[in-house]
């Protein structure tokens, strides 16, 4: 009688021998992402949309309701307020444009957690914190969360689309399509036109 025996792999999504500092790496790199996007001040001048993103959050702190976001750079179009009334949340907590620029990095170092669990969940560990890395590390990231405007959100929904997609598609998670639904909501709520 031959004894048959059977060697199961691991996938990537499960835990292998990692050192335990190995848990901790993806924190390091959000932070690393939260840093850059917080420390690099001249990076992205306040222009005309950043400024006008900033007075309609102070104009809803007022009491002033408004019904319009950031002008668009090109044509009559404007953005819907969803990114405004965001912005005004950061600003009620601390009456400073830094709260809105703190925001979007905390928000940039959301998505890239959610890139590091994306890439985990394919291919593993090592390969996660390199795309994670490359998010942190990306300059028009960096430059896309310092701005005050509704281009901050770009990156950081476009992250939780595809973690969502990836979620539905490749695991099987119904709450996946509910993510992404939700990524194309804020898509279009925050950056209609441009």
């Amino acid at each position: 009688m031959i004894q048959q025996t059977t060697a199961q792999t691991p996938t990537p999504t499960q835990t292998t021998d990692a050192p335990a500092w190995h848990r901790w790496l993806p924190w390091g790199v959000v932070g690393i992402a939260v840093v850059l996007r917080v420390l690099l001040p001249g990076l992205a001048p306040l222009d005309e949309v950043g400024a006008g993103a900033l007075l309609r959050a102070e104009d809803l702190l007022r009491g002033i309701v408004t019904y319009t976001g950031a002008a668009a750079p090109a044509g009559d179009l404007v953005q819907p307020p969803a990114g405004v009334y965001v912005d005004a949340l950061a600003l009620a907590v601390w009456r400073d444009a830094r709260a809105v620029v703190l925001l979007h990095a905390l928000v940039a170092g959301l998505a890239t957690m959610l890139v590091y669990d994306l890439a985990r969940r394919a291919y593993g560990r090592s390969p996660a914190l390199v795309a994670a890395l490359a998010y942190a590390l990306h300059p028009l990231a960096i430059q896309g969360a310092r701005d005050l405007g509704p281009s901050a959100w770009i990156a950081p929904i476009a992250a939780l689309a595809l973690h969502g997609l990836a979620l539905a598609i490749r695991d099987g998670d119904p709450r996946g399509w509910l993510e992404a639904a939700l990524a194309a909501g804020l898509a279009i709520a925050t950056h209609l036109t441009t």
